[in-house]
């Protein structure tokens, strides 16, 4: 089964990240309730009327309006060890190099993936896109990393053609990058780039360029997502890393 898109409302009027209607992330209000809000209402009825009577979930995203990012997905593990092994299997099948791995204890509360994999679905989030654009190389993320998942369930014949499982970056760790002060926002890295412990990530100026701050990395890693915004206030999320491991 197919859902083309979940959060319609958002999607036809353009609102990042919400449902307009009461101003809540629906990826965030998962299991929902059927007499919530608007938006429980409709996380509630894709959890009972769709996503329980199915195995697996793939959960395609295309980058938030004022995010821009790098192909990865993500994937629960909830202590079942049965979905939790399917859900990094069909994870990884996707084929991106980068895979961010939560637990009970990290990543977001109550989203759909995590939700469904708690009623024993099996599944993951793919990350491709950003800006609200429209790329094909995007597009050739998802629409070859669901072919690759049907192949690696046997659905359509082949095997998955995506990064090997050998050369894939299992991630667990991640952290935010805030700013220290308001002003102008002038990124020095982009997603997908490494950086090192310490190294400069993004200048912050007044109106006439003169530097206010430099915000560095705070471990070692890879930016994953990049927030594109002009001028930003004390606080803002300004980009979100993985965390190389040891």
């Amino acid at each position: 089964m197919v859902v083309p898109v979940l959060n319609m409302p958002a999607f036809m009027v353009g609102a990042p990240y919400v449902v307009p209607m009461d101003n809540q992330n629906l990826n965030r209000v998962f299991p929902g309730s059927a007499d919530g809000t608007a938006s429980q209402r409709i996380a509630h009825a894709i959890l009972t009327q769709v996503t329980a009577k199915c195995q697996y979930l793939v959960d395609l995203h295309g980058g938030d309006l004022p995010e821009t990012l790098f192909p990865f997905t993500i994937f629960y593990r909830t202590g079942d060890t049965p979905t939790d092994t399917e859900s990094e299997r069909i994870a990884r099948a996707f084929g991106t190099e980068y895979l961010w791995v939560n637990d009970q204890k990290s990543g977001n509360p109550g989203t759909f993936v995590r939700e469904a994999a708690r009623l024993g679905v099996a599944g993951f989030v793919a990350e491709a896109g950003g800006l609200g654009s429209y790329a094909e190389e995007h597009v050739a993320v998802h629409f070859n990393g669901v072919q690759n998942v049907l192949k690696e369930l046997r659905m359509i014949p082949g095997t998955p053609e995506g990064v090997p499982a050998s050369a894939q970056k299992l991630r667990g760790d991640a952290y935010g990058v805030t700013a220290p002060c308001g002003g102008v926002f002038h990124p020095l890295v982009g997603p997908g780039q490494e950086v090192a412990k310490g190294a400069p990530l993004a200048e912050i100026t007044d109106v006439f360029g003169e530097r206010q701050a430099v915000v560095t990395a705070s471990a070692k890693g890879t930016v994953r997502i990049l927030f594109i915004k002009r001028v930003v206030n004390a606080g803002d999320t300004l980009m979100k890393c993985f965390v190389d491991p040891e």
